[in-house]
């Protein structure tokens, strides 16, 4: 979602009459912290494909302490760029996301419904083996904070049809609202939006 909601912005901006210059002035702190939680989370995704079954099991018994990692990480760029409307909506959206994966040992429980219908088999067998890093199918009987994870389908004929979270959405608005509102910041306005 989060690649839709900005093009989206920038072509809403646009017709709108917002400017991408103006996306200049957008001076985010600290954004070195967003980089490593979303490095830590990258590697961990990729080194979960190791040949090395050492590798793959510390990962996947030490979920939880990755993702308290990452989230602290990201969590503190955006309290030191709160000041912005949009980075309110991705910081509650990220928190939403972190809870359901908190109380589900460090997984973030997905729906496979939609995956199966389209034919990616493959892929639901990855995550049945715990070869995605931080995701697991869901299990109705066990899996914590349903609500809050991977369950809302966007099938086709979306063109990228796929398993999203109330948290990814509030995530997307966030992402939209920081580009679609910057677009037309003033510049005799000393607070961007």
């Amino acid at each position: 979602m989060l690649v839709e909601a900005i093009v989206l912005a920038l072509v809403f901006g646009l017709i709108f009459g917002g400017k991408l210059k103006n996306l200049e002035k957008i001076k985010l702190r600290n954004l070195y912290f967003a980089f490593i939680g979303f490095f830590i989370e990258y590697l961990s995704g990729m080194l979960i494909h190791s040949d090395n079954d050492f590798i793959a099991n510390w990962l996947n018994n030490n979920s939880l302490t990755i993702q308290v990692l990452v989230y602290t990480c990201i969590g503190i760029f955006f309290i030191r760029n709160f000041k912005y409307f949009g980075m309110k909506f991705l910081a509650i959206g990220s928190f939403l996301n972190f809870l359901v994966i908190a109380f589900n040992n460090g997984l973030m429980p997905v729906k496979t419904d939609l995956a199966l219908r389209l034919g990616y088999f493959e892929s639901v067998k990855a995550l049945g083996e715990g070869s995605v890093f931080g995701h697991k199918i869901l299990d109705l009987s066990q899996d914590l904070f349903i609500g809050l994870a991977d369950i809302i389908d966007i099938p086709k004929p979306y063109f990228f049809p796929k398993t999203i979270s109330v948290g990814d959405i509030i995530i997307g608005f966030g992402a939209f609202f920081i580009i679609f509102l910057n677009m037309f910041y003033s510049k005799n306005d000393n607070n961007p939006i």
